[in-house]
């Protein structure tokens, strides 16, 4: 605003030395003169400085008594900008506390109720537990109430709970500080485009200030590799958040097969493979123990690629500014310019004559003075020197030059850049093994019996121009020295100096896969070994960063080494000398350019094969691994040992379809071969066949060794291996800190010696509930209360919290900590305000009911005011499946929003940016995007202006791009939503009940809490399993099958659709197959209720991707009169208010009911005993306002929506109408029956019959009556 009003002053201004423009001082404005009073008010509709015009003519004079008319002063620009001041975020809600929900008092209450239980199940979920929420309403007075949420989640940091809940629009992270690393383990990271490996509590304390927990480091463009759980593979993610806190559990070391060691806490987790779910899921350290499996990467994302390195970006300016190293072939239009920035200056010299310099200014340096007649030697010789060069950062601009030496007076040159050619890698590792640096000089010793390797070396030398000499030395060795070219300054910095602290330079990890590997050669060459009775190379050293730089090498080659150490024993030295070693086994050794394997017979890394205890269908003397090969998955369940071997079986097994009749001609023709009873019997003896007459039975077993050996491919073809716990140690630790690293959206990071795949601290954002506390403190001038606590044997931290609404700060009147015996960790929210509490359909208590249905997984307590406790018992023990974040689609963003990415990326170039900051957009892509822009891939994005960048916005629209991933939607699920609804069905009849008999309880006894949930859970039990409904495949009259389900779960078994595969849907990273709807009826309380449910696949809106669920209940306790209700969901939370503008509300109101038997007036709900489910999950829903009640109206939205409702509508349909034909039946059979013993009487009369047979006759007839029924 203060922008808007601001001056634009015109005083003239002389430039300062500094050359920054000075304005010169004005005098404050004269006050108005008397006589100015007097003139008329101003109109006010002229603008601010335009005077009022006077017609003189017609003015009259004022009379002699009139008192002078008070003109108000005009304000300048100046003096309003002034008055302008920036209003705070808490300050405009207060004002517009109705954006977020807090309109009325009856609306307030049910909003703080959501925003806090919203908070609470994200928090569970995110980190991975079953939530226990108890949520409690006290009236205070008539017209305040206090609202409480207690959740069991992860907790909250002491740090963050004043701002979580003490600054509006904060959002904070819930993170999971129970996942921590000690501060000795190493990560690896990526910033500034360059791999570091460094101890984790190194990087964290660099980020945090002292008594800081966390830090956003988002902008500092940090990564870390991480795999996807849904794909499995790795990449390189951002790191969002450094966390670091004070030490509470144990810490224990896990060691595992090949060298890989990680300590941590004991609530930390670590990765393995659960093979009931087929997917990776994480263990806490503290479950683990020897013989278990955990996840490690078994190769790690290539990084971006370096090809070339500059000599002079290597060197420091203090080391040139000691040597005579010049850089030959300057540009002529870069000494030009130079002249024109420098400043002339004189100097004195010794004789007194006084001299003229061009002085050069850099910030990264100095003043450098040159002499004018040496500046012109410079230009006509083309050259500069090396440390004038790096003083001004002309190092790019020099890059085409020679970087010239002197050796014993002879000049040598050699290139500033050099290309990271296989060549130059090998000299590299040969350096690392063998070098060693002198003065002016770098030496690498080699045995005689190297001399082709030396002599090797001494050619890549003088091909980069380098001076190469040959010294014999003794015990018949061979030292090849190496001058010129700062080699003596260089190689050292980049390989270390001395035996200890070798290591690999950096840029070899950016470099080509094939120059990786010519490093890793020279490396061995130099100091490794191939054992001659055994297939393994081996490598020792006395550095350690060397041993682990290498392992990280291999891994980047796609090979897991395997480390030992350390050994102690006498060196060449006086005293002992520690050393480690890494191995390379079996036929990894083929990586190699130079060393080959030596057993000819193809043998499989242990690393490579899958755990045969992992494998469901495994017999019991399989082993204990398996090849990534479908005959050896069948080997170890036990098919396929006979002479004939496996190959009849495996043709067998991937083409039977389980629930289908073979005989041994249709095997023998699926094998291609002939197939004995020999082998039909032992496939059906271990399960797989069933004997059915002449033929056999596939079982679905065979979908389920379909799918483990599926399994075993995936994880072969994929980023990770499983490794065999060797051993959990527990450590005495003084450490009084653990960090960990936040990745959003992957949970997990390479990390400890080895390494291994490590979870880390997730979150949720926390954003209305601040809103809420400052409502109930507008209202009641009460702080909010927040309790919280982060784990066991941790003081929870309790807090009373104010908002200062003009600063968005948190004011804490009270603060303390205390036993919070009872709780192992968990959040306690506690607001008082002013508010009304009522019943009906927008209430807290709809609400509740519905956010059960939607999150079966969570256990809800609710104590409502004069009421008793209802208790909604958890349904599933399955949390929902967890999401990731995507980034945004370019169809879906805004100009706006795309200038602040440019802005906050770490990218360089425009090219890399739109890959890297955008789904979908591959290399091709952006190459599309630049072209139809007109800009180029490579364009630096410190040259992209505004022009720019709208060129590239209307170039997004114009590029054909993939639909955005939908691993980022979470919906609640078929069979999760059958089980909610029928909940939602019971506690309203419980409900119902306790209106009519005004029943009141104890809310606060334990012993009633146990009552009602037992008496619930034993309703839930007691409900009729479900009648399944299933439409045959030829179309004919349905068929109805009865199953018994498990205790208090819907269970179903449909038909297969024609065309659809009965095979179970592969393991992940392949995607499943979905399930076809179900419906069916359930008896709740002697009443039928049709129940269905439908989960439509993944579509797309506005590049953001987003999934409906719909769901109906018709008939049971539902009134028959009314309209039909509907319960509208967006991302598992209930939307109660404003359904008329609601988009879900208008699909259901778009739907043609009338088509489906069910009554409708124009543009309105059905009418009948209906209840109508409707769920929209999405990465961004399109809320209509801030307060988040209902979703915009998209076409593409409510067309799914529809296209749901009227599949559930045709299952109704069927459901009615069935209903119906069974009625007329029914009353036809009524008729018919009342007829049948005139019938027998009548017989009894034309055919003579006695009593006897006419009663026989009667009865048969009646047989057929019922017979006829049944069909």
């Amino acid at each position: 605003m203060a922008a808007k009003f601001a001056a634009r002053r015109s005083t003239k201004s002389k430039p300062a030395k500094s050359g920054k423009a000075i304005p010169k001082k004005t005098k404050a404005p004269k006050p108005v003169k008397a006589a100015a009073k007097a003139q008329p008010k101003k109109p006010k509709s002229k603008a601010p400085d335009e005077a009022p015009k006077i017609d003189l003519a017609k003015a009259e004079p004022a009379p002699a008594s009139a008192k002078p008319v008070k003109v108000r002063q005009r304000i300048t620009a100046e003096r309003m900008g002034e008055m302008q001041r920036e209003i705070s975020i808490s300050e405009f809600f207060t004002k517009n506390r109705h954006l977020l929900g807090f309109d009325s008092p009856s609306r307030a209450l049910l909003t703080a109720v959501k925003e806090a239980v919203d908070n609470s199940l994200d928090a569970c979920e995110e980190a991975s537990i079953l939530p226990d929420i108890v949520i409690r309403i006290t009236e205070i007075t008539g017209n305040r109430y206090k609202m409480l949420v207690e959740d069991n989640g992860p907790g909250i940091v002491k740090a963050q709970i004043p701002k979580v809940f003490g600054k509006l629009l904060y959002g904070s992270k819930f993170h999971r500080l129970r996942q921590s690393l000690t501060a000795d383990q190493s990560v690896l990271i990526e910033r500034g485009g360059r791999a570091e490996r460094l101890p984790i509590g190194r990087l964290v304390d660099q980020q945090l200030e002292r008594g800081q927990e966390q830090r956003d480091v988002r902008r500092l463009g940090i990564h870390v590799p991480a795999f996807d759980p849904q794909t499995w593979r790795y990449a390189w993610r951002p790191v969002s958040h450094v966390i670091r806190h004070r030490r509470a559990n144990e810490i224990l070391e896990v060691r595992t097969q090949s060298g890989k060691r990680v300590r941590v806490t004991g609530s930390h987790s670590l990765f393995t493979y659960d093979s009931a779910k087929h997917r990776v899921r994480p263990i806490e350290a503290r479950r683990l123990k020897a013989g278990d499996w955990i996840v490690a990467p078994k190769t790690l994302p290539e990084l971006s690629g370096v090809t070339h390195i500059n000599l002079l970006e290597h060197i420091p300016h203090s080391d040139l500014a000691r040597r005579w190293v010049y850089v030959y072939g300057v540009p002529r239009p870069l000494l030009a310019r130079l002249l024109l920035t420098a400043q002339v200056i004189h100097k004195q010299s010794a004789s007194g004559r006084s001299r003229r310099y061009y002085r050069f200014t850099s910030p990264h340096a100095p003043p450098i003075d040159v002499l004018d007649d040496s500046f012109r030697q410079y230009e006509r010789q083309g050259f500069l020197p090396a440390h004038l060069v790096k003083a001004l950062a002309l190092e790019r601009d020099c890059e085409g030059g020679k970087l010239r030496t002197y050796h014993h007076g002879a000049p040598h040159e050699t290139p500033v850049r050099w290309d990271l050619t296989p060549v130059l890698m090998k000299l590299l590792g040969l350096y690392v093994a063998e070098g060693h640096g002198d003065a002016r000089q770098i030496g690498l010793t080699f045995s005689a019996r190297e001399e082709v390797l030396a002599q090797e070396v001494g050619r890549t030398a003088r091909a980069l121009g380098l001076s190469v000499s040959f010294e014999s030395r003794q015990r018949h060795a061979l030292r090849v020295k190496l001058f010129a070219g700062a080699t003596d300054l260089l190689f050292p910095a980049w390989c270390g100096r001395g035996a200890k602290h070798k290591r690999v330079p950096w840029f070899v990890f950016h470099a080509s896969r094939e120059s990786r590997q010519a490093f890793l050669d020279g490396l061995y060459l130099g100091d490794g070994h191939r054992v001659r009775d055994r297939n393994v190379l081996m490598l020792g050293s006395t550095s350690r960063a060397l041993i682990d730089d290498v392992e990280l090498l291999w891994l980047l080659q796609g090979v897991v080494a395997s480390k030992s150490g350390p050994y102690r024993q006498r060196g060449l030295g006086q005293g002992p000398s520690t050393s480690w070693r890494l191995d390379v086994h079996g036929t990894d050794i083929s990586a190699s350019r130079i060393f080959q394997r030596r057993a000819a017979r193809e043998q499989w890394n242990h690393y490579r094969m899958f755990p045969i205890e992992k494998l469901s269908l495994a017999a019991a003397n399989a082993g204990v691994r398996v090849a990534p090969e479908p005959q050896a998955v069948l080997r170890a369940a036990g098919i396929g040992l006979g002479p004939a071997g496996g190959a009849k079986s495996e043709a067998i097994v991937a083409k039977v379809m389980p629930g289908k009749l073979y005989s041994t001609v249709d095997l023998a023709h699926l094998a291609g071969a002939r197939v004995t009873r020999h082998l039909t019997d032992h496939l059906a003896r271990l399960g797989y066949f069933r004997h059915r007459g002449d033929g056999y039975l596939a079982t679905p077993k065979v979908a389920a060794l379909r799918r483990e050996i599926s399994t075993v491919r995936s994880f072969f073809t994929s980023d990770l291996c499983l490794l065999q716990v060797r051993s959990v140690r527990r450590l005495r630790c003084r450490d009084r800190f653990v960090y960990d690293l936040s990745v959003p959206g992957y949970e997990n990071f390479v990390g400890g010696d080895g390494p291994l795949a490590c979870h880390n601290s997730r979150g949720q954002q926390g954003i209305g509930i601040s809103a809420a506390g400052m409502y109930g403190q507008l209202t009641t001038g009460k702080p909010i209360i927040v309790t919280s606590k982060t784990g066991k044997n941790k003081p929870a931290h309790h807090y009373q919290i104010t908002i200062d609404t003009a600063q968005n700060k948190p004011v804490i009147p009270h603060e303390d900590e205390f036993d919070w015996a009872h709780k192992e960790h968990g959040t306690s929210v506690e607001i008082e305000m002013e508010a009304v509490y009522k019943g009906g359909r927008r209430s807290v208590d709809e609400y509740v009911q519905q956010v059960a249905v939607a999150n079966p997984h969570a256990r809800i307590e609710y104590y409502a005011p004069g009421k008793p406790p209802v208790i909604f018992p958890r349904l599933t023990q399955e949390l929902p499946p967890e999401t990731r974040e995507i980034k945004p689609h370019p169809y879906g963003i805004e100009l706006g929003i795309l200038q602040n990415m440019i802005k906050a990326t770490g990218s360089r170039a425009l090219g890399g940016f739109l890959q890297s900051e955008f789904s979908r957009v591959s290399g091709q892509v952006a190459e599309e995007i630049c072209a139809k822009a007109g800009l180029k891939t490579n364009l630096s994005l410190k040259q992209v202006g505004a022009a720019e960048v709208e060129a590239v916005y209307k170039a997004l629209s114009q590029v054909k791009i993939m639909s955005p991933p939908t691993n980022c939607l979470a919906p609640i699920g078929e069979q999760a939503v059958l089980e909610g609804l029928k909940a939602l069905l019971v506690q309203r009849h419980f409900a119902a009940e306790e209106g009519k008999a005004k029943a009141e309880a104890p809310a606060q006894d334990p012993a009633a809490v146990q009552k009602v949930e037992a008496t619930l859970t034993q309703a839930l039990q007691e409900v009729a399993p479900m009648e399944v409904e299933i439409e045959e495949e030829t179309g004919e009259e349905d068929e109805r099958v009865v199953e018994e389900p498990k205790k208090g779960a819907i269970k179903a078994k449909t038909a297969p659709r024609k065309g659809k595969k009965e095979e179970p849907p592969p393991p992940p990273p392949e995607p499943e197959e979905p399930e076809e709807p179900i419906a069916g009826v359930i008896n709740v309380f002697g009443k039928p209720c049709f129940v269905t449910a439908i989960t439509r696949a993944p579509k797309v809106y506005r590049g953001n991707p987003f999934q409906v669920e719909a769901a109906l209940a018709y008939g049971g306790e539902l009134p028959p009169e009314d309209l039909a209700t509907v319960c509208r969901f967006a991302n598992r939370g209930p939307l109660l208010y404003q359904p008329g503008a609601c988009a879900m509300t208008q699909a259901v109101i778009r739907t043609n009911w009338r088509g489906y038997a069910i009554e409708q007036a124009r543009s309105a709900l059905p009418a009948g005993p209906l209840l109508v489910l409707v769920h929209i999950a999405s990465v961004w829903v399109p809320f209509t306002s801030e307060a988040k009640e209902a979703v915009a109206h998209y076409d593409e939205i409510i067309d799914e929506l529809k296209l749901a409702l009227q599949e559930c509508g045709r299952r109704l349909s069927r459901h009615i109408r069935r209903r119906a034909q069974a009625a007329d039946a029914e009353k036809k059979a009524r008729y018919i029956e009342k007829y049948i013993p005139h019938i027998g009487i009548a017989l009894q009369d034309i055919l003579g019959l006695d009593d006897k047979k006419r009663d026989k006759v009667v009865d048969e007839l009646t047989g057929i009556l019922e017979r006829s029924r049944k069909m």
